[in-house]
């Protein structure tokens, strides 16, 4: 399960570099410990050194230019700073509170802003609330995107959904209007 779980992360991330990336740039994958890349055995350097070479075989597949250099490492990388391991918390921090968003209602009704998007985000905890008032904020220098995903569709599509800035704009207003109905109770 381990190592199809590391294929299917792999080709993702092959595939979002080939589109997203230009000639000579550099991959960098820093990971949290999971069974891609564990960090607290023995034979964890082993293992993170098996994931880049599956990663540089894998993405030759998909980039059509050269990449510069990719590394790939995990939290145990870390300087006693402990800012590797923080920063690894942020995308992990998003995608629980959508995780937890997207549980009670369907992506197709948070890009159409339907009412049972205000009903889901009665449900959150503040936290997750907070998060994803932060995830929807456009004026950040942090770049931030949610592209979800579907089923396979009967014609052998796949369905999806990206955030657009006046999606999120609309968004963040719902959370915003939530997180202040929680705290005046």
């Amino acid at each position: 399960m381990a190592f199809e779980k590391t294929l299917r992360a792999v080709h993702f991330l092959s595939f979002l570099v080939a589109g997203l990336s230009v000639e000579g740039q550099s991959v960098i994958w820093f990971s949290d410990d999971d069974d891609i890349a564990p960090n607290a055995g023995p034979d964890d350097r082993t293992r993170t050194v098996e994931l880049a070479e599956i990663l540089t075989t894998v993405i030759s597949h998909y980039v059509p230019h050269r990449i510069h250099e990719i590394i790939v490492g995990t939290a145990k990388d870390d300087e006693p700073s402990m800012s590797l391991s923080d920063l690894i918390a942020i995308p992990d921090l998003a995608c629980g509170a959508w995780c937890e968003f997207l549980s009670h209602v369907p992506a197709s009704e948070f890009v159409n802003g339907t009412p049972a998007v205000g009903a889901a985000l009665n449900t959150l905890s503040r936290r997750a609330l907070q998060i994803l008032s932060w995830f929807a904020e456009e004026h950040q220098p942090l770049k931030r995107l949610l592209c979800v995903v579907g089923e396979v569709l009967p014609d052998q599509k796949v369905s999806y959904i990206c955030s657009a800035p006046a999606t999120l704009r609309q968004f963040k207003a719902q959370v915003e209007e939530t997180i202040q109905r929680g705290t005046a109770a």
